[in-house]
This record gives structure tokens, C-alpha cells and sequence, in this order.
């Protein structure tokens, strides 16, 4: 029997309700943590505000991007999984980002046997995430299992580092299940990503492109889509790539010309100036997560995208997409 795989167990697509497709909770250390300090979110306190939040506004699911030794932190996480126990889906991810936030001669999952990194990664699906996130000198196995695979590219080319974990993350989709959802940088790169996902044999059809829709470019996005794999449209609220106008405009055409069953939707606010919940105990003021349901879903409907379109975006396709057998 097919189920959505949460932090907490497996749930029915029928529980899973309005999911917020590609978003961070908890990112804890990292690379991205080096380079600027507001990617570092590591409050539960602060968290639990946010999805609170995101939950008031009508949301129940979400899926946190954060993956292997990119901030993923699986004890932080399952304190607020248990904290929303009943009142929210949180999925966590296994897999890697792009190639610049690692070692590219020297991470294991470049230097170990490739079977033996599928079998690592397809693990955190079947029997549990590591504790460590595969940190550590030993693997500690939980009780929380991934429910999705990442990988990762970069602006403008897809370097032989990156290649790898495409192909792992398709060869551990074979042997798991699980979905796999990419991260583009700017956009770029998402045709050559899906094809070369086709030919290490994922199934298009459980695969997502993130942030091609930082690239105004409806033919662009069209000929993804007519591969068969689907995209995740994320940051309504990103004035310095799109308006939010143009990107409702935009999903809006695709809707139109029959692709509405192919795309998901997220704020994608990984970043903690983004989020209400960080920003409060500043002292100032942020639109959150919560801005995807209370502003652009009203912005998607009078621009003329049907209520049954963005159910479909919001509720039906994340659901297809995250169920497994």
C-alpha cells in the first residue's frame, strides 16, 4: 500500500492535505551557514512559530530540503515532528545538494563504491535516517525515515561530482522508491538535469526540478514538463528575481495549456529574515511561510488560475509525487 513517508511514520495521501513542497524548518551547520549567517535556523522555539503559523493559515504538510551535510539535523527536527504530532506532516530528505557545498575529491560519496552509497542512501528511506547525517565514525540509525532524495547542481554546468549524485539518487530511487527532487541554481541547467535522470533510469513521473522558475521563460519551463518530470515553483515574495505577478502569470499559462498536474508549489524561505517565527525575536517583521496561502494563492486566482487548479498544485500532485509503495 502506497504512503506519504513522514518523519513520524507513513500517512495517506487523504492525511496529508496542503503541503508546502520545498521549504527548511532547521538548518543547523554547514557550508551555506559559512557563507551568510541567516541560512543558520537552528531554534526549535523559532520553527515551531513558523509552522504554527503555516498551519493557521490552512497548510498541514511540508517538505524540509535540508540534506546530508547541508544543515540537516534529524534530532531537531523529530522534536517538532513530535511537538505537531496530529496537526502536521513534516518529510525530511536524504541525499546531496549541489557540488560546491562539499569536498569534491574527497566526500565519501564520491570516494566510496557506488552501490555501497546507494545502499547508504536508500537506507535512510527503508530503515531509518542517521542520527548524524552519516557525520560520524559509525552509523545510528532512528526511528524517522527520509521520504525523499535530493541532488544538486550548479549555475550553468553539471560537474562530474554532481553527475555522481544524480545517478546515485536514481539508482537509490530504484531500489527505495523514494522521490527524488533537484536543486538548480538559478534555474539553469534543468533540461540537461532530467535528462540525465532519464538515463540513469529514474522515473520521471517521481521527479521534481526546483527554482526553474527564477527564469522567466514559459518555453523553458514547457519543455521540461514535456519530458514528463515535474516542477516545483517556489518564492512567491522574490521581488529580485520575479514578481509575484509574473510567476502566477506564468503558472498560470502552464495550467492552461494542460501541465497543472505536473506542478508544485513552496515558499522556499530558507533563509531565517524570511521567516516570522526567527524574525520576531528581533523584533521585526517578516511574511513567512504562511505568504504562499494568505497572499499568492489569492494573487494565482485572480490572475485566473480555478480553485480546482491549485488544489491539484497544492494537494494532488504533492501527494502523487510522495507516495510510496
Amino acid at each position: 500500500m502506497a504512503g506519504i513517508r513522514t518523519i513520524l511514520g507513513d500517512v495517506t495521501a487523504e492525511e496529508f492535505g496542503i503541503c508546502d513542497f520545498h521549504d527548511h524548518l532547521i538548518r543547523s551547520y554547514g557550508p551555506e551557514i559559512r557563507e551568510n549567517a541567516w541560512y543558520l535556523m537552528n531554534d526549535v522555539e523559532a520553527a515551531s512559530v513558523e509552522l504554527q503559523d503555516w498551519i493557521d493559515a490552512g497548510g498541514r504538510s511540508m517538505v524540509c530540503m535540508d540534506p546530508i551535510g547541508c544543515g540537516r539535523d534529524v534530532q531537531k527536527m523529530l522534536k517538532i515532528a513530535e511537538k505537531f504530532a496530529g496537526k502536521a506532516h513534516l518529510v525530511m530528505v536524504t541525499g546531496f545538494h549541489k557540488g560546491s557545498l562539499y569536498d569534491n575529491y574527497g566526500h565519501w560519496s564520491f570516494l566510496y563504491p557506488h552501490n555501497q552509497v546507494v545502499d547508504l542512501i536508500a537506507k535512510e528511506v527503508t530503515e531509518g535516517m542517521d542520527l548524524f547525517s552519516y557525520m560520524g565514525p559509525s552509523v545510528q540509525r532512528c526511528s524517522a525515515k527520509a521520504g525523499l532524495i535530493k541532488a544538486g547542481t550548479s549555475l550553468r554546468q553539471i560537474t562530474p561530482f554532481e553527475q555522481n549524485i544524480l545517478s546515485i539518487a536514481a539508482d537509490a530511487q530504484k531500489e527505495c522508491g523514494a522521490p527524488i527532487s533537484t536543486h538548480t541554481d538559478m534555474g539553469t541547467m534543468g533540461i540537461e538535469t532530467a535528462e540525465l535522470l532519464k538515463k540513469n533510469g529514474a522515473n520521471l513521473e517521481k521527479c521534481v526540478i526546483c527554482h526553474t522558475n527564477k527564469i522567466n521563460d514559459r518555453y523553458y519551463h514547457k519543455a521540461m514538463l514535456d519530458m514528463g518530470i515535474n516542477l516545483s515553483f517556489e518564492g512567491p515574495d522574490r521581488y529580485e528575481w520575479l514578481t509575484d505577478v509574473a510567476l502566477a502569470e506564468n503558472i498560470c499559462w502552464l495550467v492552461e495549456h494542460g501541465y497543472g498536474d505536473q506542478i508544485v508549489l513552496s515558499m522556499d524561505a530558507g533563509r531565517n529574515t524570511m521567516q516570522k517565527g526567527y524574525m520576531a525575536k528581533e523584533g521585526k517583521i517578516a511574511h513567512g511561510i504562511s505568504y504562499l496561502l494568505t497572499k499568492f494563492v489569492p494573487l494565482m486566482k485572480e490572475v485566473g488560475i480555478s480553485e480546482k487548479a491549485i488544489h491539484q498544485m497544492l494537494v494532488v500532485n504533492p501527494a502523487r509525487i510522495l507516495s510510496i509503495s
